[in-house]
């Protein structure tokens, strides 16, 4: 028995030795930083992993150069599988610090872009396409010069997104904390943020319907003239929103205390506030419905509106201007200051008063 035992710790402690030299063999750059041009195919997507930073611009000829140190060339595969250019750090090396590790890529036509493992990726000037899918996680950033028909962009780990853009169809998705920078034009936005990210956005003139929805208590400031618009946040974010002023539909939904701020001229708009946050608006609407709770204030002593119905709880108070029609609930103690000359149909409890201008 004990012969058996001594056996099988010989043998583990064999095995121990033989991995040791796998376990520390790691590789370090030598600081010689060197620019190798690879040869591969043609190919309209990329997909880069490892961390490796990827630059990319558009001309008539694909063109891959590799930039790191000169003895960790070996080790960076560029290979070309179904028109997809795969650049990743071979399985078995293990780098242990580089100077650098970039990928600048030259193609024709961009489809298809995944970079994961933390690797930032840049544009060398304007990438144009009719069509466009983008994944980065890791946490590495985008920052993209694009025009393009239609384009969906998937971020993850936090990374940030700059877009200087011209997209007819813009579908995103970012998680993690991520922020997003965009200028341009947008035809047809639909942009879902999640994590607590924040979203900067100037949208060009022409829109024809933006859909945005937030969560985490990221901030959101846009810029765009549209058609139509619905912009939802979650968990305290503020909004800042300048919509133009021929909007048909409009709604914007804000709960865990965040604060619109807004301009517009719509048809119909419906704004919802709870948590506490309050709803500043500027511009006018034909049609406006609105529900305050847990003590918003309702701030549109100039918002010219038509028809209204407004419900305010939790002692929300409101300064109001409207022409035409008004229906109004209001509890707990409620002040609700009003210019215009409508007809009012109120219901008024617990200690919620009109005051007319």
């Amino acid at each position: 028995m004990k012969q058996k035992i001594l056996i099988k710790t010989i043998s583990t402690l064999c095995l121990l030795l033989l991995a040791l030299p796998v376990m520390f063999s790691q590789v370090r750059g030598n600081g010689n930083i060197e620019k190798q041009e690879r040869s591969v195919g043609d190919f309209t997507g990329i997909v880069v992993r490892s961390g490796i930073d990827l630059l990319i611009g558009q001309g008539n000829q694909s063109k891959v150069v590799i930039e790191t140190d000169e003895n960790l060339q070996e080790y960076i595969i560029t290979e070309v599988e179904s028109g997809i250019l795969n650049i990743y750090v071979q399985k078995d090396a293990r780098i242990n610090r580089s100077s650098a590790m970039d990928a600048h890529v030259t193609v024709n036509q961009l489809n298809k872009l995944k970079v994961s493992g933390g690797g930032d990726v840049q544009s060398q000037g304007l990438i144009s396409t009719e069509d466009i899918g983008m994944a980065i996680s890791g946490g590495g950033d985008l920052q993209f010069d694009l025009k393009a028909n239609r384009a969906k962009c998937e971020v993850s780990g936090g990374g940030d997104v700059s877009l200087n853009a011209d997209i007819r169809e813009f579908k995103a998705e970012i998680s993690g904390g991520g922020d997003l920078y965009f200028e341009g034009d947008l035809g047809l936005l639909d942009l879902s943020m999640s994590g607590g990210g924040d979203a900067k956005i100037h949208g060009g003139s022409g829109a024809e319907g933006v859909i945005i929805s937030m969560s985490g208590g990221g901030d959101l400031i846009l810029e765009i003239t549209c058609e139509k618009i619905k912009v939802s946040s979650a968990g305290g974010g503020d909004v800042s929103a300048s919509a133009g002023s021929d909007v048909s539909q409009a709604g914007f939904s804000l709960t865990g205390g965040g604060d619109l701020n807004l301009e517009i001229g719509a048809g119909d708009l419906a704004v919802s506030m709870g948590g506490g946050g309050d709803a500043t608006l500027r511009g006018s609407a034909n049609k406006f419905a609105c529900e305050i709770k847990s003590g918003g204030d309702l701030d549109a002593p100039d918002f010219r509106i038509k028809a209204a119905k407004i419900d305010l709880t939790g002692g929300s108070d409101a300064s109001i201007h409207v022409d035409e029609e008004l229906l109004l609930n209001a509890t707990g103690g409620a002040q609700i200051y009003i210019t215009g000359d409508p007809h009012i149909d109120a219901n008024l409890t617990g200690g919620a008063k009109i005051h007319r201008k």
